[in-house]
């Protein structure tokens, strides 16, 4: 058996309403949602936004009331999963999968569940496009090498490095309830290509997703 929360909270500031904002002709939260209920035994939305609620039960989820104190933008998200899962016992596999996760399809939470192995955590990855290690900081106006040993070093001799998706954690019940964060000591990476996600934190990033979902058909 297994769950799916969507943390949704009413308060985001960057993009106002963002997590019922229309996303290509329905509410974004209803791309995980509808992706959800054909993946999972119960998809639960924990959020305090009465607003955000009616969409949520309008796209066929469960409502969980969340309470005030989990609410801010400063808590956890694993402190919102831990919270919900007290309240929806009996399930071995849990997934937090974040309302904007329009990227998440079928296809590739499928993949999940197939290469979770031994893993107690597994959750999409993008490889950075140029080598951190050579990231430059500006002081003053002047830019300087945030790894100065790096300066000599070809970007093909540097380690290649990576970032979250942003868009689901699939994680054993068990284990999460004892680490209660969404960084799992076990935890197993899919590697995504650049296409296959998008930073939706302002406008420009929600015209590129957009765009990036419209060219590569994601239903």
């Amino acid at each position: 058996m297994n769950i799916a929360i969507i943390p949704a909270r009413g308060g985001s500031k960057r993009i106002p309403r963002k997590n019922i904002k229309d996303f290509r002709g329905h509410p974004v939260i209803w791309y995980p949602i509808n992706v959800a209920k054909e993946m999972f035994d119960k998809v639960v939305v924990s959020t305090e936004d009465a607003e955000i609620k009616g969409v949520a039960k309008a796209c066929g989820a469960e409502v969980y009331d969340r309470p005030p104190y989990l609410a801010d933008d400063l808590t956890p998200a694993g402190q919102v999963i831990a919270d919900c899962l007290e309240h929806y016992p009996g399930y071995n596999l849990v997934a937090c999968i974040y309302p904007t996760a329009v990227f998440a399809t079928k296809k590739l939470i499928n993949r999940a569940f197939e290469e979770m192995g031994k893993a107690d955590e597994i959750f999409p990855i993008i490889k950075y496009g140029h080598p951190i290690q050579r990231a430059l900081r500006l002081h003053e106006g002047y830019t300087s090498m945030m790894q100065p040993k790096f300066t000599e070093v070809r970007t093909q001799d540097c380690v290649p490095a990576y970032f979250d998706s942003g868009q689901f954690y699939i994680m054993r019940v068990k284990e999460f309830m004892k680490q209660k964060t969404l960084s799992m000591n076990r935890a197993k990476p899919i590697i995504l290509e650049e296409s296959q996600a998008q930073d939706m934190d302002t406008e420009e990033d929600w015209k590129m997703a957009e765009l990036k979902h419209l060219m590569y058909k994601i239903i």
